[in-house]
């Protein structure tokens, strides 16, 4: 998960305020429809008066009820579950991240980092063969041979196991 949202609730609290003022004045020039900020807006809420009677602050006074509550509350504002509506990190996903429209300066004050699209050329030695694993379309895991000619073998097992096999299934699995 992201590690620029911070752990205590205090100092979400804190970084919630902040990236709800900063993402409401760049909103229209960033390209982020009303309706997703409004949504956030209403976990925002729910945050701010859960937080208002179970938070520390009023360690002496809350009841267990009212610190589940305000624990809830923060979980569903934090949500990276993307049915609508979306949570902070789902948000940020959808609408911070890779938005060309969010400038370096406003990445800062929104207190999201910066991400790289630019790309980093990797050397492999010639003598070894270096296997990479990935998830697949699918959830299968691909291997990838990495050899030094430059060309690429995707998944030697299964292509090996398909061009054995001739035609498609013989019946249809379920579900």
């Amino acid at each position: 998960m992201a590690t620029y949202i911070p752990n205590s609730d205090e100092s979400f609290d804190g970084f919630q305020k902040t990236f709800m003022t900063v993402i409401i004045a760049i909103a229209t020039a960033a390209g982020i429809p009303a309706s997703a900020i409004t949504a956030l807006q209403t976990y925002q809420t729910a945050w701010a008066n859960a937080f208002a009677v179970g938070g520390k602050a009023q360690k002496a006074t809350r009841t267990s009820v009212q610190t589940k509550a305000k624990t809830e509350a923060r979980k569903a504002y934090q949500s990276n579950n993307s049915p609508q509506p979306l949570g902070l990190r789902a948000f940020i996903a959808a609408w911070v991240r890779f938005n060309p429209l969010i400038t370096v300066a406003q990445h800062t004050s929104l207190g999201v980092p910066v991400q790289s699209t630019s790309r980093t050329k990797h050397t492999v030695a010639t003598k070894n063969l270096v296997v990479f694993k990935s998830r697949g379309l699918g959830g299968g895991v691909v291997q990838t041979d990495c050899h030094s000619s430059g060309t690429n073998i995707l998944n030697p097992i299964a292509q090996t196991a398909k061009a054995g096999k001739k035609g498609g299934r013989d019946k249809k699995e379920p579900g």
